[in-house]
Order: C-alpha cells, then structure tokens, then sequence
C-alpha cells in the first residue's frame, strides 16, 4: 500500500488516523505501508512534505496501529527503506541505490529472534 502524502491535501490528523485505521482494518499490520513524500510537480506547486510529517507518520503507524512494515520513499534517507524485524529490531533487508542484502533465514525467518517474516525473496 502506498501513502503519498500531500501537505494541505491530505497530511491532517483526521485524515492520516482514517488512511492507517483502514489500512490496519482492511489489509492487516502485516501489509507494508510505504509512505511516500511529495514533490512539486506539473501544475500542483505545494512545497514538498516536510520528513519530519513523514516520520511522525510512520511513528503514528507502528505504535498506535501495529503496522509492522513500515517505510519512507522519495527521501535521501534510504534507512527509512529497510525492513526491520517488528519483534527484535535487527536490521532483516538493507536497501540503497544499486544494492539490496537480505539478512533472513532460507526458511524466512529474523536470525537473532526467530520472527517470522512475511516476505519472499526469489
């Protein structure tokens, strides 16, 4: 599920608690969430989202609705980007431009704590 957050759009309390409730509601904390920053565009000339919105966001999304896989796209901040384990928090998938290394068993699983982890790897 991806989130593109829009500031004056749809960046507002009430409209962020709607966009997590539903997603925790319809596709589960297991689905990820991709939380996307906007940019300037065509005829729409908004500033781009502040990351600190974003990262409230992502913070909002794990603690108060149990998303587990929660991530921040259209920043300079690829850690934002790399699946974490909800259990243990070990590092399980580190993303950056060009280069991705998987840190999960063969059996899909985080090595420090066991967790399973929803994700393939093919």
């Amino acid at each position: 599920m991806v989130y593109l957050v829009v500031p004056g759009a749809n960046d507002w309390g009430e409209c962020v608690d709607y966009v997590l409730s539903r997603h925790a509601d319809l596709l589960g904390e297991e689905t990820p969430l991709h939380i996307n920053r906007y940019y300037p565009a065509y005829m729409y000339r908004e500033p781009p989202t502040p990351i600190e919105k974003l990262l409230e966001i992502r913070d909002k999304a794990v603690r108060e609705y149990n998303i587990k896989y929660v991530y921040v796209g259209n920043t300079h901040l690829y850690e934002l980007q790399d699946t974490i384990c909800p259990r243990c928090g070990k590092k399980l998938i580190v993303r950056r431009p060009g280069y991705v290394e998987v840190k999960i068993t063969s059996d899909y699983r985080c090595p420090r704590c066991g967790e399973k982890i929803p994700v393939y790897c093919g």
